[in-house]
């Protein structure tokens, strides 16, 4: 996973590349626009789902989560990569002192 200066520069370039305000990607996030300033300065990380959603909207999968790889989104099954995210946020999780249940695990692994 990246840091969040790396990934606040791959939103920028997404959202650019899609010709996009700040203000038009914060209302497509359902966020504030402050938001989306703190993402792609570094100064706010963003987790989980909502980046996820944000790397797909702005079409930087590939950049954010396999840029240190040879494979891409489309080279792995859908059910490897969300186990990969899945590992990831528990990492995520784990600093904070939580860890993601079986039932939880059940219910990501089984999309």
């Amino acid at each position: 996973m990246k840091n969040n200066i790396e990934i606040g520069e791959a939103i920028r370039r997404g959202r650019k590349k899609k010709r996009w305000s700040q203000s038009e990607l914060a209302e497509k996030m359902n966020v504030h626009q402050t938001h989306v300033s703190q993402w792609e300065k570094g100064k706010k990380r963003i987790y989980g789902e909502d980046l996820i959603k944000i790397a797909q909207m702005l079409d930087i999968v590939d950049e954010l989560f396999y840029s240190n790889r040879k494979e891409s989104t489309e080279d792995i099954p859908l059910q490897k990569f969300l186990q990969e995210q899945l590992q990831n946020f528990e990492k995520q999780l784990s600093g904070y002192g939580r860890k993601i249940e079986d039932m939880e695990r059940k219910l990501v692994c089984s999309s």
